[in-house]
């Protein structure tokens, strides 16, 4: 009887083992998978930051129509514009959720994360204040600070990232 005990007991810690070197706890990887983990991190974060880069372009391309159509008083352009307008602030809208979810991913937290995270709740809270359809020129101040904001924090992200903005989201020397 003895003898059976003994065999389940080897046969327990066999187990115990595999199972913990097949979920990867234990031995000296787990520091290697958290550098790996945070290289990874940095390159879907980067990819993520370009993607709403390419949508922010597209949001201040609809901006500039939507007033150059106001100020020339083309009705037709003017809705056409700003129809195009509010289909790119859904898409700006939705940053802060991505940006959760795609960072949630990693088991890094870090900087990285918390400036993802916050680069998309600012673009969405500039997204929502611009979606309003009565701006007062108060409101359209508070609009334009929200949006300096959310490019300091795009910046920061990209820098978290250590990655490079595109040219349309660089500074000038003259705006270091």
């Amino acid at each position: 009887m003895p003898r059976k005990i003994s065999g389940r007991w080897l046969l327990a810690c066999t187990g115990a083992v595999i199972i913990a070197v097949a979920i990867g706890c234990g031995g000296g990887e787990s520091g290697a998978g958290s550098s790996s983990d945070a290289a990874t991190a940095k390159t879907r974060a980067a990819q993520l930051l370009n993607s709403w880069s390419d949508t922010l372009t597209t949001t201040f391309q609809a901006t500039s129509a939507r007033k150059k159509a106001r100020e020339a008083g083309d009705l037709n352009k003017y809705t056409s514009a700003d129809t195009r307008l509010r289909r790119e602030l859904r898409k700006v809208k939705k940053f802060a959720p991505q940006g959760r979810a795609v960072m949630s991913q990693y088991s890094v937290t870090s900087n990285l994360t918390r400036a993802v995270v916050r680069d998309g709740d600012k673009w969405q809270e500039w997204a929502l204040a611009l979606d309003d359809r009565n701006v007062s020129l108060t409101e359209g101040q508070r609009i334009a600070n929200l949006a300096m904001a959310a490019i300091k924090a795009h910046e920061e992200a990209y820098a978290a990232a250590g990655a490079e903005p595109p040219p349309a989201f660089q500074r000038r020397p003259d705006q270091q």
